[in-house]
């Protein structure tokens, strides 16, 4: 609850700017340690849903473009994994969905793919994913800016191992 000891709503001239500051602080500090678990940063054309697994280790990102009025199909968004910072496409009529755990990121192409498991032991990471055809996905780690792709060929449940570049 924010408190102004006056008979005036927020939107009154004289407590607005107060009150939009104080808005803005609240939130900076209610997600200041999200970024450790991966965050879609401020992106007016994206919306977006963080989603905890029970285990906590876990976190799926769902983002949705939301411009319709316009002739943009794509738009951009910024992904925020510990101290690094990725740029992800979100496009029309697409659900995105990015899946994170200790400091790696998976994101499919196709809506159809489900991440149902992840274990990074050192620097080696083990995904267990589902799809209903070929696949193209996008791994993003804390701790480098290259973005690694990785094809799947068939629909299935494939267990994929790869080697992350070490934590410094």
């Amino acid at each position: 609850m924010i408190f102004f000891p006056e008979k005036k709503y927020p939107v009154d001239a004289s407590l607005k700017v107060r009150y939009t500051e104080t808005l803005k602080e609240i939130g900076a500090n209610a997600i200041k340690n999200e970024n450790q678990k991966g965050w879609i940063e401020n992106s007016p054309n994206i919306e977006f849903a963080a989603w905890d697994w029970k285990d906590k280790n876990h976190r799926t990102i769902y983002l949705l473009n939301i411009d319709w009025w316009s002739d943009t199909i794509v738009h951009r968004a910024s992904l925020a994994l510990g101290n690094q910072r990725f740029q992800v496409d979100v496009r029309r009529n697409c659900l995105e969905t990015i899946t994170v755990s200790n400091g790696v990121a998976i994101m499919p192409a196709s809506m159809t793919t489900d991440i149902f498991e992840m274990e990074i032991i050192g620097n080696r990471c083990t995904f267990t994913i589902q799809t209903t055809g070929k696949d193209q996905l996008k791994i993003f780690c804390e701790n480098q800016s290259e973005i690694k792709t990785f094809e799947i060929k068939k629909p299935g449940i494939h267990t994929i191992e790869m080697v992350m570049p070490k934590k410094n």
